[in-house]
């Protein structure tokens, strides 16, 4: 039978030293301010449309495709009917 010894060392000085949690402290400082900065220079989200509104743009943005590509059109069209379908409009 063999027998393995494994000799493990362990590590010199603190765990977390005094510099590194300064440094987090300024990173997580930094990362906020910029996060608030994103926030306040998005623009407002327009409002939501009813679904019936939403089919019909897609049925408009169908007929848009219509003469370039016949079946992403009418894959546009199956969309909007699916969609009325699972909502219960039409």
């Amino acid at each position: 039978m063999t027998t393995v010894h494994l000799q493990v060392a362990r590590p010199a000085g603190p765990a977390y030293p005094f510099g590194s949690r300064i440094a987090a402290a300024v990173y997580l400082a930094a990362a906020q301010a910029l996060a608030a900065l994103a926030r306040a220079g998005r623009k407002p989200t327009p409002d939501a449309k009813s679904p019936a509104e939403e089919a019909q743009a897609v049925r408009e943005l169908a007929w848009e495709y219509q003469g370039v590509d016949l079946r992403f059109a009418a894959d546009l069209r199956a969309a909007a009917d699916r969609h009325e379908r699972v909502h219960g409009i039409g």
